[in-house]
């Protein structure tokens, strides 16, 4: 039921804080992963959260990268 669901579309597939992962290389495994969950469903969506050291290390074949403003006591 859940392969059926991912294959439809039917998911938000939501994970936080890639820049987390200490280790370099676990940090290249789960990007590895990540990509290949999103060749196996392409027409679910991925949201992935990093610092920007996170993905620039370790970047993810089909992502968009947005970056957020940084905090500022002006406008």
């Amino acid at each position: 039921m859940v392969e059926n669901n991912l294959q439809r579309s039917r998911f938000l597939i939501m994970l936080d804080g890639l820049d987390e992962v200490a280790s370099p290389a676990t940090r290249w495994r789960i990007s590895k992963w990540i990509d290949r969950q999103q060749e196996l469903y392409p027409e679910t969506t991925f949201v992935v959260t990093s610092r920007p050291f996170g993905y620039q290390t370790t970047p993810l074949q089909a992502a968009t990268v947005v970056q957020v403003r940084p905090f500022s006591e002006g406008k």
